[in-house]
């Protein structure tokens, strides 16, 4: 009896916040829930004193409307518009205010709206009916309503619910079967590249990066969306983020391909002016998304492995996968020489005097990379994404020996912060 008389004071300090104060009396009352809102409402916030958990029928939602409060505010516009939720405790609920729930009044079928019916002054949307047993007769009943109309804070009543704002303004996210990621990438990090096999030059680039695919793996919440019992061993969801994860609805994996444009790297071995080459990346894409967490982030990771597109690197490729039998000769001859004269051989001056030409052509120049990061919902279909990752580059160079062009590889070492979209 003590914990009823906590639940009325607290109202009532609610009330007073807005100009009117009530107290609580138990009902056993029934609101259906719309069938596309109905896997919202799978999770009460609080665990039911009777059955020991907190999984409940989302169809029909059974125990006290307190309430039905009309806010008015102000949109960006400045035309006024009223938001109606009704104040609903669950059945077998413990009488503590972080129990009681705001359910919109457009997640609700009403039952008192059919044609014909004789209206009261709020057209019947404050009527709700009482539990229907298999032999009884559901009654039904007018709930008090309360219209938040002084100065106080637009947001008194959630805070003195304790429903935090940002649980109730996360934005439900519902994932299609495919992603697609729009990335900038700013020049913040320096990479080192090689001017020519003796000069080494800090370079900064600008790029951008495109992946898209398809999703696979169920959540739980998705599971539960499309209708599959969710699995028994399935832990139970702490209080503070049941809103966050109830509003998620996207998958665990991400799988499909990344195109990266913008990383300039010479070419080593070449002549005096040096030449420059854009390296743009195709990659295998592969992503895994976590469960919500504080303030509806989804933490994410993701990695990679392709190779650069650049015409450098495609003769490497050419080459490691078919040899040559006249480039592999004049590889041998050239590796001869630098075992022999290493850094004296004119023209080539190489820095490292056991450096094989041999060896940085047959190695295949794959890139792979790895990175984290969260994505925050703007809307139901869209995310802003940033992450941090490391791509090692494998690049293709050529040198010019006795009129042949003899590809060589090499790597080198980004650091990424992508910015962008996920749709």
């Amino acid at each position: 009896m003590k914990s009823k008389w906590h639940l009325a004071i607290i109202l009532a300090v609610v009330g007073w916040g807005c100009g009117s104060s009530q107290s609580l009396v138990r009902y056993d009352d029934a609101l259906d829930i719309r069938p596309e809102r109905q896997f919202f409402y799978e999770t009460a916030p609080c665990v039911c004193d009777e059955t020991g958990s907190t999984r409940r029928d989302g169809r029909t939602l059974r125990g006290t409307v307190v309430e039905m409060v009309i806010r008015a505010r102000r949109d960006s516009a400045g035309t006024v518009r009223n938001d109606t939720h009704f104040v609903f405790l669950s059945r077998c609920a413990p009488e503590r205010r972080e129990c009681l729930e705001l359910i919109p009044l457009a997640d609700v079928v009403l039952p008192a709206q059919q044609q014909g019916m004789v209206r009261n002054e709020y057209d019947n949307k404050n009527r709700v009916r009482s539990y229907n047993t298999v032999t009884g007769i559901p009654q039904i009943r007018d709930v008090p309503v309360r219209t938040v109309g002084c100065d106080c804070d637009p947001l008194d009543l959630q805070l003195g619910l304790r429903l935090p704002s940002w649980r109730l303004q996360c934005p439900e996210r519902n994932c299609s079967w495919y992603f697609v990621e729009l990335r900038a990438i700013p020049a913040l990090f320096s990479y080192t590249d090689w001017v020519d096999r003796s000069i080494s030059e800090e370079r900064r680039s600008f790029a951008a990066e495109i992946a898209a695919g398809i999703r696979i793996g169920l959540t739980a919440n998705m599971r539960r969306r499309e209708g599959a019992k969710p699995c028994d061993e399935e832990p139970a969801i702490d209080e503070d983020y049941q809103l966050a994860l109830r509003t998620d609805y996207c998958y665990r994996w991400g799988i499909g391909l990344a195109f990266t444009t913008g990383t300039r790297a010479y070419n080593m071995f070449s002549a005096t002016p040096p030449e420059d080459f854009n390296r743009p990346v195709l990659a295998l894409h592969v992503r895994y998304n976590f469960d919500r967490t504080v303030a509806c982030m989804r933490p994410f990771v993701y990695g990679q492995i392709g190779t650069a597109l650049d015409r450098l690197t495609m003769n490497l490729w050419r080459f490691s996968l078919r040899l040559d039998d006249e480039q592999e000769r004049r590889i041998a001859e050239l590796d001869s020489l630098i075992a022999d004269c290493g850094i004296r051989l004119p023209g080539l001056n190489l820095v490292v005097p056991s450096y094989s030409l041999r060896m940085n052509a047959s190695a295949p120049p794959l890139t792979f990379g790895i990175g984290a990061g969260v994505e925050i919902p703007l809307n139901a279909w869209m995310d802003l994404g940033i992450d941090l990752g490391y791509r090692s580059l494998g690049i293709g160079d050529e040198l010019l020996y006795d009129g042949r062009s003899i590809p060589q590889g090499r790597r080198i070492g980004l650091w990424r912060l992508r910015v962008g979209l996920t749709f």
